[in-house]
C-alpha cells in the first residue's frame, strides 16, 4: 500500500462533504484520510498512518492479536446496516476476542475493500462508528489498507492488545468436570434483533422499546472488555471464550478444551423479554435463538463450583450480571442441552460455521 499522510490532500477532504461524492471522487488518499482523521492519537513513540507499517509500543510479556472480517451478504446487508453500525460492529467483534483472552486492547488495523461507486459519506460513517467505540476503550487506528473491489464490501480489522493484570492470558482450555458454566450476556438477544430487522412486518404490535433493544444488540454489540480484564485479574482457574457463533457453539468449544462434556441447562437461561416477545411474534423458539442465534459477543466460561460466587461477584462489580447456564460433566463428550429433564446432543447443529462446517 502506498504511504499517505493522515490528513491527505486538502482537495480530497473537501470533497467528502459533498453528498454526491463517491469513493472514486475521493481517491485512495481521501478514503484513507476519511477513515483516519476522526480517531484517537497513538501512544508516545507510536507511528501510525503514513508509513508502510505501524509501530505500536507493546512490551513484555507479548502481544495479544485478533483479526475478524465482515463480508457484505454474509455478515451484513447494506439495506439493513448503516455504515456507522458496521464500523462499530467490525471493531466490537475484535475487541470481544481480546476480552475473551483477558487482554486490554491498544490499537487496530483496518482493511477496506469497496466499489468505487460507494458514496463517500458511507466511508465517513464507517469511520465514525468505529472511532465511537474505539474512544470508549482508548483504542487508536494505527493503519491498514484500502483497495477497490467490484463488490461485495469487505471490512477487516486486526486488533492488538496486551495481557491484563499480572500478564495472565485466559484460554478456552482448562475446564474440568464439576465446573460451573457461565455467560456474561443474554444469549439470543442479538439473534432476535436480526429477526426483527429482516421481518419488520411480524413485529407489528410489539412494544417499540423491546424491538429497539434487540435491534441495538444486533447492530451495536458491546464487547465485554472490562469483564475479561476483571476475570484475568483473579487467581481462580478459569476457561473463557467469546460467544460469537451461538451459545451452543461456545459450549462445543469449551467441551473440546476440557475433553469432557458441557451440558447447557435450559431452565437456568434467563432470556431477555425482547427475545421471548420477538421469537413468539415470528413463531420461533426462544431457546433456539439463545442456543444458535449468535452475535451476542458476551463471554462464556467455566470455573470450579466453589469459585462461582466469587466470579459472579467480580462480574457484577464491573456491571455484568453473569448467569450460570450449565455444567461440565465427565460422563459425556461434546455439547448438550438439558430441557424438561431430557438431554439432547447439540453436536452437528450448533451455531454458525463458515464453509458449511
Amino acid at each position: 500500500a502506498r504511504a499517505v499522510t493522515p490528513t491527505g490532500p486538502a482537495g480530497q477532504l473537501a470533497r467528502v462533504a459533498s453528498p454526491h461524492a463517491t469513493l472514486a471522487t475521493l481517491g485512495e488518499g481521501g478514503v484513507i484520510a476519511a477513515l483516519g482523521r476522526q480517531g484517537l492519537a497513538g501512544p508516545p513513540g507510536a507511528l501510525g498512518i503514513g508509513d508502510d507499517a505501524a509501530l505500536v509500543p507493546l512490551g513484555h510479556p507479548g502481544v495479544v492479536a485478533s483479526v475478524d472480517t465482515l463480508v457484505e451478504g454474509v455478515h451484513f446487508r447494506l439495506a439493513t446496516t448503516t455504515p456507522e453500525d458496521l464500523g462499530w460492529k467490525v471493531l466490537a467483534v475484535n475487541l470481544s476476542d481480546l476480552a475473551a483472552m483477558g487482554a486490554r486492547p491498544v490499537a487496530v488495523l483496518l482493511a477496506l475493500s469497496a466499489p468505487a461507486s460507494l458514496p463517500a459519506r458511507w466511508v465517513e460513517g464507517l469511520a465514525a462508528g468505529l472511532h465511537a467505540l474505539a474512544a470508549r476503550h482508548g483504542v487508536w487506528l494505527a493503519g491498514g489498507d484500502t483497495t477497490g473491489s467490484p463488490g461485495p464490501v469487505v471490512v477487516s480489522v486486526t486488533a492488538l492488545g496486551e495481557p491484563g493484570p499480572g500478564g495472565r492470558v485466559l484460554t478456552r482450555a482448562g475446564a474440568r468436570p464439576g465446573d460451573v458454566v457461565f455467560t456474561t450476556s443474554r444469549p439470543g438477544l442479538a439473534g432476535a434483533g436480526l429477526l426483527a430487522l429482516e421481518h419488520p412486518a411480524a413485529m407489528a404490535g410489539l412494544p417499540a422499546g423491546l424491538v429497539a433493544e434487540a435491534c441495538e444488540a444486533h447492530r451495536r454489540p458491546c464487547p465485554h472488555v472490562a469483564a475479561g480484564l476483571a476475570l484475568a485479574a483473579l487467581t481462580t482457574r478459569l476457561a473463557l471464550l467469546d460467544d460469537s457463533d451461538g451459545l451452543a457453539r461456545s459450549a462445543q468449544l469449551l467441551a473440546e478444551g476440557a475433553s469432557a462434556g458441557v451440558v447447557l441447562e435450559a431452565a437456568r437461561l434467563a432470556l431477555a423479554p425482547a427475545t421471548r416477545a420477538i421469537a413468539a411474534a415470528h413463531g420461533h423458539d426462544p431457546l433456539a435463538l439463545a442456543l444458535h442465534g449468535g452475535e451476542d459477543y458476551g463471554l462464556v466460561g467455566a470455573c470450579a463450583a466453589e469459585a462461582w460466587p466469587h466470579v459472579a461477584q467480580t462480574l457484577a462489580a464491573e456491571g455484568f450480571p453473569g448467569q450460570r447456564v450449565g455444567r461440565v460433566e465427565a460422563s459425556c463428550r461434546g455439547a448438550w442441552v438439558e430441557a424438561a429433564g431430557e438431554l439432547t446432543p447439540l453436536t452437528g447443529a450448533a451455531g454458525h460455521a463458515h464453509f458449511g462446517g
